[in-house]
């Protein structure tokens, strides 16, 4: 195991550490509920998502999904699961991901228990548990907390499998990995990287215990922080391999992390949402034809999104976590422990090594890195005290500093607890759209019945508004949440009475395409059996994150209807025309 500095490892020390994770671990699993059950408004990101839940089956989900999504097959048969289950709304949408989180608090908990003890451990838990993305991932609807789960999955089952002390131990954790790929890979997108970055390091870990002259009593086996590699007596051959179980394993989990890539390739090359995220994130891929500038983007990356652990951002606000891992690496590397190198930096260089390929991007977002959240966690525990090793000449400065980053982590910790009681939102405009949903859909129905022309209706006058990126997939998520349980459309329209009207909605967005055509052929036709008897327009501005920029206003335009003295009842085939007055601005 790693250790700190000798200032920082005596045996009271040692006890108050423990002491401190357990505290991390409250105030992590604090900030994860408290964030929960806020039950934030959806936001825009969720809802882009969210929306394919509303009327689709499993096997719809297959299907390229709508708002340029692209997620895993299996986290969206579970999130379609919890809604079935749950019923459609903030918390059921979110359930998983919260489950994810708290899974992933405690795996991580043990997964530094079993190779780091003294401060790096300490810090390594207070900054995994405190870090915004692990908080704010747990209450979001997206496949974020899930990767990051998985990515956990896979790093404890490598590091289990290194520490064991018996060889069929050994066999059957790589069996049991072997077993859990298909799992993975059907759950989060960048478990592949996750997946072959533990198998580049069991493969370099089992080269070097088939050269080595001692393979039970191999120190690199039993122990990682002696991170000394036997010297080789004899070369690997061919027979050695295949008598041992271990490389058997090895190969099958290869062949079946190969062959589940392959099915996964296959499906990206149908869905064309993949070549549009492919040109949204193309400014963070390697630039690979002017390699001049890769030492500037590699820097550029690695303080800024990608590593906002425990917090941080774009423009080098994540600089304070690179130089911990620069360190923490720098340390590796001179005290021999190449195992541990290869098992922290696997990973990260294939992601890299897919973006250059333009598979996949590497920084832009905190959101692409939670597969090796784990990784980077350690990394800053290990750096930190490497920082403090240092420091260690001087005692009094040391226990300053380590003090001073516990309190740093801890402040965090409540801050964000703090942050998200007094804004539970994560911008005034979701607040905004919420509260209007809340209002219009369960107090409307009771003075007359209302109808969407889109989702009721299916009177579609603008469809590349639900096809690109735009807040008519909040405007559906919150109709869906916040409409209560209605008889079908049929029914309601025969109930409609010059007492009771009926109440169309046309949400609409300025900046795309209105098919004014259609919508005068529709509203002809409802002119035709309905009397309109007024209109009213609603507008949703919408702001930037700070409310400093107004960035588009959409509307959603509402038409009052009673039925014409001469029309009773309202045929269900009514349902199906077009055409309007051109929309009031």
């Amino acid at each position: 195991m790693i250790n700190s500095a000798d200032a920082l490892s005596s045996p009271a020390l040692l006890v108050r550490h423990e002491q401190l994770i357990r505290a991390f671990i409250l105030i992590g699993l604090l900030a994860r509920c408290i964030r929960y059950f806020l039950r934030f408004p959806l936001w825009e990101d969720e809802c882009f998502l969210c929306v394919n839940f509303i009327d689709r089956g499993y096997a719809e989900l297959l299907q390229p999904l709508n708002y340029q999504q692209v997620a895993p097959a299996l986290f969206l048969w579970i999130e379609l699961t919890m809604v079935k289950l749950f019923g459609y709304n903030e918390l059921s949408l979110r359930l998983f991901g919260f489950i994810c989180s708290i899974a992933s608090l405690f795996l991580f908990r043990h997964v530094a228990s079993r190779l780091l003890k003294g401060m790096p451990q300490l810090i390594a838990v207070g900054v995994f548990a405190v870090a915004y993305p692990g908080i704010r991932y747990a209450a979001e609807a997206k496949q974020y907390a899930s990767d990051m789960l998985v990515g956990l999955v896979l790093l404890a089952l490598a590091v289990e499998w290194w520490l064991a002390d018996c060889r069929r131990t050994r066999q059957k954790l790589l069996w049991s990995l072997t077993a859990f790929i298909p799992l993975a890979m059907a759950l989060s997108l960048p478990a592949v990287f996750a997946a072959g970055g533990v198998s580049l390091f069991i493969a370099c870990v089992l080269i070097q215990q088939a050269s080595s002259a001692r393979y039970v009593e191999s120190s690199e086996r039993t122990t990682p922080s002696s991170g000394e590699w036997c010297v080789p007596k004899t070369p690997l051959s061919l027979r050695s391999i295949l008598s041992d179980g271990q490389w058997i394993a090895w190969g099958t989990f290869n062949a079946v992390l190969v062959t589940c890539f392959a099915i996964l390739m296959l499906l990206a090359a149908k869905d064309t949402n993949v070549a549009a995220m492919d040109h949204y994130w193309n400014y963070v891929f390697p630039p690979l034809t002017t390699p001049w500038r890769l030492p500037i983007w590699f820097l550029t990356i690695h303080t800024g999104e990608l590593l906002a652990y425990p917090i941080g951002g774009g423009r080098g606000a994540s600089a304070l976590t690179f130089i911990c891992i620069v360190c923490a690496i720098i340390a590796l590397w001179k005290e021999r422990r190449w195992s541990l190198l290869i098992l922290m930096l696997a990973s990260p260089f294939i992601h890299m090594t897919a973006s250059a390929l333009h598979r996949y991007p590497y920084g832009g977002h905190v959101k692409f890195s939670q597969h090796m959240a784990g990784i980077i966690c350690l990394l800053c525990g290990i750096g930190t005290a490497a920082l403090l090793s240092w420091l260690a000449r001087r005692e009094r400065l040391v226990r300053q500093v380590a003090m001073a980053a516990v309190l740093y982590l801890m402040v965090i910790g409540i801050s964000s607890m703090t942050r998200d009681v007094l804004l539970p939102y994560k911008t005034e405009s979701d607040m905004r759209a919420r509260a209007f949903a809340e209002w219009f859909w369960f107090n409307a129905g009771f003075d007359s019945e209302v109808l969407c022309a889109k989702n009721d209706l299916g009177q579609n006058f603008c469809p590349k508004m639900y096809d690109e990126l735009s807040w008519a997939a909040m405007y559906q998520c919150n109709k869906h949440i916040y409409s209560p349980q209605r008889p079908p459309v049929e029914q309601r329209l025969a109930r409609v009475t010059t007492d009771h009207p009926l109440r169309c909605v046309v949400y609409r967005d300025p900046r795309y395409e209105f098919d004014q055509a259609a919508f005068d052929r529709w509203m002809n036709d409802m002119t035709s059996r309905y009397r309109l008897i007024g209109t009213e327009t609603f507008a949703f501005p919408r702001f930037a994150k700070r409310e400093e920029e107004c960035r588009t206003i959409d509307y959603l335009d509402e038409y009052r209807f009673v039925p014409r003295q001469q029309v009773a009842v309202l045929d269900s085939q009514d349902i199906h025309t077009a055409s309007r007055v051109k929309p009031r601005d």
